[in-house]
């Protein structure tokens, strides 16, 4: 009795698990919320600006206002820190200057990882531009900033973003870089 209540509930899970997969749908069908990277224009087939596949979102309405120095990104749900800090620091020194901030009254404030600093990164336009036409004060093109993830094959390395070139590196922690408060 027991060996067949066994086989029948393992029969059932099995084919209700099949269904369900099925039903769900393929990952190719499914609809991601990845942002557009704002490319419009190529002459390149296969390029961003050619599909223009993922969500839209316009340069004026991303980000808001929350208070006078603080922004939220419509986009990510993230609050960044209106004023980039341009002092060099070391990895550590801008994980603890992040992690000790209490910039516009908050306390909770960190580095970003590099996927959300990523995210700030406008691939149609000067992204340091962009930003400060959003309402950002401080970034300089010229600067480089830490995020909080730390390179995988050596971690005496992390990643950094240098917006103006719209792109990812990775630097020795001892290496300085500005910071970029999120929350």
């Amino acid at each position: 009795m027991k060996t067949n209540t066994l086989i029948f509930v393992t029969v059932a899970l099995l084919v209700t698990g099949l269904t369900g997969a099925f039903a769900a749908g393929t990952p190719e069908e499914e609809t991601w919320d990845l942002p557009q990277t704002g490319q419009r224009t190529t002459d390149e087939i296969g390029c961003d600006g050619w599909y223009e596949k993922g969500v839209v979102w316009e340069d004026n309405t991303r980000f808001a206002y929350v208070g006078t120095s603080v922004l939220i990104d419509n986009l990510t749900g993230l609050m960044w820190g209106k004023a980039a800090d341009n002092t060099a620091r070391t990895w550590a020194q801008a994980v603890a200057y992040a992690n000790q901030s209490t910039y516009a009254g908050f306390t909770d404030w960190r580095l970003p990882n590099v996927r959300e600093m990523r995210s700030l990164i406008h691939y149609g336009r000067d992204t340091v531009a962009w930003l400060t036409s959003d309402g950002f004060t401080g970034l300089l093109s010229s600067r480089r900033y830490w995020t909080s993830t730390t390179f995988y094959y050596t971690t005496s390395y992390a990643w950094y973003v240098h917006l103006s070139q719209g792109g990812q590196f990775v630097a020795s922690k001892t290496n300085t870089n500005c910071v970029f408060l999120v929350r």
